[in-house]
């Protein structure tokens, strides 16, 4: 340094720390750093800071090892754990069903003159005061209702099936969520019902709804998605949205293609040409059914 005072005061000193620095020890001319004594430290004991180093290195790694085993081992637990309860869940749905369908039978009215004499209106009005007792059970009951709202429309009873699916939606919300893909099944049932009744509006919501479950629920590529894309396609149809019904509809069988199935894809290329012919484009429906003609033809070769 220029600074008298800066500089060694006598060669003794400069000297010192001239064998400091062979040494491999601080030297005293230099600016206070933590960082220049650590390196000198690690510089004079190498072998025991490397090794000092990788047994750190190693406890962390250890530790990440041990936290992620018992992280995977807690996943695994709870996945067995859900899987268990969804278990006896489903055990106990189904002893319900199978109590709920025995009762159908039994002779509890003496006014309806046994069993054999049993119609299916008798069955159906006895099926929906049981189904009014499955409290405790309520995916059952869930269950029961939708199944029994869906008979009751299917035998051209809309006003009663609707009014049944839409108790079957009110249970499954409750139990299930409005997330669950048994909900959109639900959703999906109640909709065709309501569609059967013009009031394709409401219709098309909830038809909108189970598509959106499913797809988040299932994934894309699932055939519920499929069977939901048909659906809304179908509900634009009738809102004279052939434009929305086309896309639908493509969409539609554009997963259906992926999971195989010819005569899926031969029904959704026949609703396909159908609303292509709706919308006036005869050249696109002729193709699509061709397309179905030639599926259908590898699938059932000869006279069927």
């Amino acid at each position: 340094r220029k600074e008298p005072g800066r500089r060694h005061a006598t060669p003794e000193l400069l000297a010192a720390d001239v064998e400091r620095y062979l040494d491999g020890l601080p030297v005293l001319a230099q600016r206070r750093s933590e960082w220049y004594r650590l390196e000198k430290f690690v510089r004079r004991h190498r072998a025991a800071v490397t090794f000092a180093s990788a047994a750190v290195v190693l406890l962390v790694v250890a530790a990440g090892v041990a936290l992620r085993l018992a992280a995977v081992a807690t996943v695994e637990r709870d996945r067995a754990s859900a899987a268990l309860t969804q278990t006896r869940r489903t055990l106990q749905e189904s002893e319900a069903v199978t109590d709920f369908l025995v009762g159908l039978f039994e002779a509890s009215d003496p006014a309806e003159g046994g069993q054999d004499r049993l119609t299916a209106a008798d069955l159906l009005r006895r099926g929906v005061t049981r189904a009014e007792r499955l409290d405790a059970e309520p995916a059952a009951q869930a269950r029961m209702l939708e199944a029994l709202g869906r008979v009751h429309a299917s035998r051209g009873d809309l006003e009663l099936g609707a009014s049944l699916l839409e108790r079957a939606m009110v249970v499954r919300r409750q139990a299930s969520g409005a997330d669950d893909p048994r909900t959109a099944a639900t959703a999906a049932s109640l909709a065709d019902v309501l569609r059967g009744q013009g009031k394709y509006a409401l219709a098309d919501t909830l038809a909108r709804e189970a598509l959106r479950v499913r797809r988040a629920v299932l994934g894309a590529t699932h055939p519920d998605v499929a069977a939901s894309l048909q659906q809304v396609s179908g509900i634009a149809v009738y809102l004279g949205d052939f434009t929305g019904a086309e896309a639908y509809q493509r969409e539609a069988l554009a997963v259906t293609r992926r999971n195989g199935g010819d005569s899926a894809i031969i029904g959704a290329l026949e609703r396909l040409s159908s609303i292509l012919w709706r919308r006036g484009d005869n050249a696109g429906a002729e193709r699509a059914l061709r397309e179905a003609l030639a599926t259908a033809r590898r699938a059932s070769p000869g006279t069927h």
